[in-house]
């Protein structure tokens, strides 16, 4: 359901900007997946 998947989504996107600098492109991509 998308409820939940975009649910999940933005919990990887918190951890990945947590690790991940801020113009690091797998950023870029998980944006573009939401």
């Amino acid at each position: 359901n998308y409820s939940k998947a975009l649910s999940s989504h933005e919990k990887a996107i918190e951890i990945q900007q947590q690790v991940l600098p801020p113009n690091h492109p797998d950023l870029a991509v998980s944006y573009a997946n939401i």
